[in-house]
């Protein structure tokens, strides 16, 4: 093994040179109870590295994980919130793919977010990566900064925020990860306040509403799923009701856009649209373009409906502009399945199909072939 080699141990990581550099008396076990001292310094400062279940996150997760966490940052987000936790979460995911120094200089990023120099994920997470890079005694320093936080009048809401940044990481997990993410939600919004409780709130529902898809069954408890449907409409519809994020307000229309397509009963299909107050999946995405007609997660999912609702060149239109801001396979994916019926259609009609749709066509599928992001674990990338 290399110098700069990592190794999983009891909690995150061992550096290879530090434990065979140290004199042969000191065991591994001594390392790790060390270790074990330091970390309950920070069990009461919640950080990435409490993440449960953290072993089952493979190499290929990690990597398909920190791809999608980097496109999105290249993007931009709305909020310092959202664009801290996302470098938290970039923090923590290149120290588990072994770039202790890449890590670092993420978590100082979150920091010198606006609003954002007491996060204390960002905080804690600093002390973790000093500490098991060597530098124990700046690794000490990080946690008095800590333990004086506690004092701060806010300190009792900067934990809550901490949570639901954890809660936040668990939907970027995967499904095995949803029925975590969702308690944590339940539990940080009995304390939320605004504006926070609506971003929270939508994170629930959107955590939710993925749930539903049948696939995933295997991994959530059993639960009445109509009830859900319902439970999740609810949530949605009282984010619009109460935030005042126009950007909020878009991505809520759309993942209203997409409820009703998570089910193939027709009757919960009718009570959902009679429960929407008689607008439809399209009804829904004409409001989200209208608010916010530049956020990708917004663009991908409204052209996902307008190729559902067979308006393909609407469907196409919105999905290139999608895939102009932010490269997506799943984008991609959909403009070719646009494009595709196109083809069906005009073959049916009895000729050919127009020259630019045949030309777009072959564009697409050759991006999609070049396109590297995998997007069949699209539940490891949520909008939140």
């Amino acid at each position: 093994m290399d110098d700069g080699q990592w190794i999983y141990g009891p909690n995150p990581f061992f550096s290879v040179s530090e434990l065979s550099k140290a004199p042969a008396e000191i065991s591994q076990c001594v390392a790790e109870k060390e270790w074990e001292e330091f970390h309950d310094k920070l069990e009461d400062f919640p950080h990435s590295f409490q993440l449960e279940n953290q072993e089952q996150l493979i190499p290929d997760t990690l990597k398909r994980l920190k791809k999608g966490i980097e496109s999105a940052l290249s993007v931009g987000l709305k909020t310092s919130l959202e664009t801290a936790r996302a470098r938290n979460l970039l923090a923590y995911l290149l120290f588990c793919l072994g770039h202790p120094a890449d890590s670092l200089a993420q978590t100082d990023e979150a920091l010198s977010v606006d609003g954002q120099q007491q996060n204390i994920v960002s905080l804690a997470n600093r002390a973790v990566i000093l500490w098991q890079t060597g530098r124990r005694d700046d690794a000490g320093k990080q946690v008095e900064l800590l333990q004086d936080l506690k004092s701060d009048k806010g300190f009792s809401y900067l934990h809550v925020k901490a949570r639901a940044e954890l809660a936040f990481c668990y939907t970027r997990m995967g499904p095995r990860f949803f029925s975590k993410a969702i308690a944590v939600f339940k539990d940080v919004l009995e304390q939320a306040k605004e504006p926070e409780k609506w971003l929270w709130t939508f994170g629930l529902a959107l955590t939710k509403r993925r749930c539903l898809r049948l696939q995933l069954a295997p991994y959530m408890q059993e639960h009445d799923r109509r009830g859900e449907f319902f439970a999740t409409l609810k949530s949605f519809q009282t984010v619009l009701e109460n935030t005042q994020c126009t950007n909020l307000k878009a991505k809520t229309f759309a993942e209203l856009a997409m409820l009703p397509s998570m089910t193939t009963d027709t009757q919960i299909k009718a009570d959902l649209m009679a429960a929407m107050h008689g607008m439809s999946p399209k009804d829904c995405c004409e409001q989200a373009l209208q608010l916010d007609g530049n956020d990708v997660s917004v663009l991908t999912k409204c052209g996902m409906i307008f190729g559902k609702e067979k308006n393909f060149t609407r469907a196409i239109g919105i999905l290139t502009k999608a895939v102009s801001l932010r490269k997506s396979s799943r984008s991609y994916h959909h403009i070719g399945l646009a494009y595709k019926a196109l083809a069906k259609s005009a073959e049916q009609d009895g000729g050919p199909p127009p020259p630019s749709c045949s030309a777009d066509f072959a564009s697409a599928g050759h991006l999609l072939n070049r396109e590297t992001t995998s997007d069949n674990t699209r539940q490891h990338n949520p909008c939140v």
